[in-house]
């Protein structure tokens, strides 16, 4: 609720948005995970009434943003009229190393379900159409392939990004061990069990270690792999031998 002080003021003018409270986003939250941050903020903060949260972006309103504040029960503010506030707070910056040590202790708790089975090794398919992040699909469906003949005790299943919210929590949730190259598909590892298995690859350009941080806060263990390009067959096919000891250490 505004202060009397605030209201008499500062809310005269009815095409302006009054609040008492908001927390604003620390960096632009233009993809999943540039967005991490401020989805951190809002399950933190998320029991406090009188917050609303408000995003800076440069695409419009991200649909995973809603998707998490409706998970959260939050309210986030859109940028339909001019603000005015009586208290603004922001989420951690993005400068330094803050972008490397963010804790989602709190995200995963807040989906853990302790009913779900993990029966499973999920293989994240990047489709952005960029070769150099991109593993083939052709590459992607022989490794899922000669996985599945290396390990028959698991289910070998696929997260493209097409899947809904829900679809997305319960593939993680189900996985024992989560096969993807870097990118924003490894932030969905937010929903995964404690003791999870980690195989991310990278290459040299593409060296940004920042899912071992994270994961490491949630009990995850990270098992990197560096190829040469995300288009090095051979390479991708004898790293089975890896995905294969970390279903021992399960």
């Amino acid at each position: 609720m505004l202060s009397n002080d605030f209201r008499n003021r500062f809310v005269k003018d009815k095409k302006k948005r009054y609040l008492k409270r908001v927390l604003l986003s620390g960096e632009t939250v233009h993809n999943y995970w540039h967005s991490t941050i401020f989805v951190d903020a809002m399950c933190r903060y998320k029991d406090d009434p009188e917050l609303n949260f408000l995003i800076a972006t440069r695409r419009g309103f991200p649909k995973y943003v809603t998707n998490f504040a409706n998970a959260f029960g939050v309210s986030v503010v859109d940028h339909d009229r001019p603000i005015v506030v009586e208290e603004i707070l922001t989420s951690t910056s993005a400068l330094g190393l803050s972008r490397r040590l963010r804790d989602w202790t709190c995200i995963r708790d807040h989906f853990a379900t302790e009913g779900v089975e993990q029966d499973s090794i999920l293989f994240i398919l990047r489709r952005t159409g960029k070769s150099d992040r991109d593993i083939p699909k052709s590459i992607h469906d022989k490794l899922v392939k000669a996985t599945s003949v290396a390990i028959p005790s698991l289910k070998t299943v696929t997260f493209d990004g097409s899947e809904t919210f829900d679809e997305t929590i319960e593939k993680f949730q189900r996985a024992k061990i989560v096969v993807g190259p870097h990118g924003a598909g490894m932030v969905n590892l937010v929903f995964s069990k404690e003791g999870t298995q980690v195989i991310e690859y990278s290459t040299p350009t593409i060296l940004r270690p920042w899912e071992f941080f994270c994961v490491a806060t949630i009990g995850m263990e990270w098992w990197p792999v560096m190829l040469s390009s995300f288009r090095a067959e051979s390479e991708i096919l004898r790293s089975v031998a890896i995905i294969k000891e970390a279903a021992i250490r399960i």
